[in-house]
Parts: C-alpha cells; sequence; structure tokens
C-alpha cells in the first residue's frame, strides 16, 4: 500500500464505523450511547492514570 491510499483507507474504516455506530443508535436507540461512551471515557482514563501512575509518587 502507498501512502498516498492511506488517508483514504482510514476515511473509508471511519465511514464504516460511523455507519455501523448510526445503523445502531437507529436499532437499539438511545441504549447504545451510554456503552459506547463510557468505554470511551474508561479507555481514555486508564491509559492516561497506567500512563502517569510512577510520575506521579
Amino acid at each position: 500500500m502507498t501512502g498516498f491510499a492511506l488517508p483514504f483507507v482510514a476515511a473509508g474504516f471511519a465511514f464504516a464505523a460511523t455507519s455501523a455506530f448510526l445503523a445502531a443508535f437507529l436499532i437499539f436507540g438511545e441504549a447504545v450511547l451510554t456503552p459506547a461512551f463510557a468505554l470511551v471515557f474508561i479507555f481514555f482514563f486508564e491509559s492516561n492514570s497506567l500512563m502517569n501512575f510512577p510520575e506521579k509518587r
């Protein structure tokens, strides 16, 4: 894969993920939002706390 095609492939993956999330939102409704935001928040919070833990002592 050349470097020229990489943004288009990334845009395709982002479009597929967005469309899949929208389809799940249309099917299941608002119940999809809470686990998604919880997973994102937990992932960022845990990665930040685990990376910064040895420096905070």
